[in-house]
């Protein structure tokens, strides 16, 4: 009985400290936005305007979303760069999402799905989202650009939840968005993602709580329990006897090893292109010059 009443302790700690290191940092990890704007195509109104639409984007479809500007892709293609960029666990998206990218330096832009967005924006979708991404960006208008992209998306999930297609008056239900003009400063957008160095703190913080959660109910645990003076205080009277033994057959185990795949990194999946990034995980999207 004891023993059962020990093991019961155990679990119940186990289960504490494994809510608490799961609760905490993901309690932590809440994110006001996700733009990036290193390149300065943005004032701070407008990045505060992006960030808004995008949180609103990412609570009704569960999908992430964001935006990233630069001056030099590091000698990488706009499609490489965007694809790196979301794989990159310090920016802190989400297995299911898109981010637009724009690089001034090759004055090229790129939209990169990964997960489940890939297939709620076949190749007949994102041709569409491209014209008109690529509109406002002829403008010279970055603001507009950005808030198109969200707001095309977003009619796009909103007219097919299946992700099946692109509503025909595309110009017309991105036609209203006016992007705030401000100046063009160089601001880069003050992300919140967490750095490994403060995941690992918040780990500490929530390992602290509880093992002062645990050191009090063992305290209170051993306060309970009377020592013996010896071992025979805690056999049975009557000593151990076996009465039965037998051979029970509990379980099969079946291994399985997958078919090779094509070598090939590019392919169609679902009505959308697909290929793989230098991480490893398979992207779609495309992009244009502007």
């Amino acid at each position: 009985m004891k023993m059962r009443r020990k093991a019961g302790w155990s679990a119940l700690l186990a289960i504490v400290l494994a809510l608490l290191c799961i609760i905490v940092p993901s309690a932590l990890a809440e994110r006001v936005g996700k733009t990036f704007d290193d390149a300065g195509l943005l004032s701070s109104d407008e990045i505060a305007a992006l960030n808004d639409r995008m949180d609103t984007f990412r609570a009704d479809y569960d999908i992430d979303i964001g935006f990233v500007s630069t001056n030099d892709a590091g000698g990488k293609t706009i499609e490489a760069f965007a694809d790196d960029f979301y794989d990159d666990p310090a920016n802190g998206f989400a297995e299911d999402g898109l981010i637009l990218a724009i690089d001034m330096g090759s004055r090229q832009f790129h939209v990169s799905t990964c997960g489940s967005a890939i297939a709620k924006i076949p190749d007949a979708s994102l041709e569409a989202l491209l014209d008109a991404i690529a509109v406002p960006l002829g403008n010279g208008d970055f603001a507009g650009a950005a808030q198109t992209f969200v707001q095309t998306v977003d009619d796009t999930f909103a007219y097919d939840a299946s992700g099946g297609g692109m509503p025909s008056d595309v110009g017309g239900t991105t036609s209203g968005i006016v992007s705030q003009n401000g100046s063009q400063g160089n601001v880069v957008a003050v992300s919140s993602s967490l750095s490994p160095g403060r995941i690992a703190i918040y780990f500490l913080i929530a390992l602290g709580v509880a093992l002062v959660i645990c050191g009090i109910m063992v305290a209170v645990h051993k306060s309970s329990l009377r020592s013996q003076p010896a071992a025979a205080h805690y056999q049975d009277e009557k000593g151990f006897v076996m009465t039965e033994q037998r051979d029970d057959f509990l379980r099969t185990h079946t291994s399985r090893t997958a078919r090779p795949k094509d070598d090939d990194s590019s392919h169609r999946s679902g009505g959308s292109s697909t290929h793989t990034s230098s991480s490893g995980r398979t992207h779609g999207g495309g992009g244009r010059s502007f």
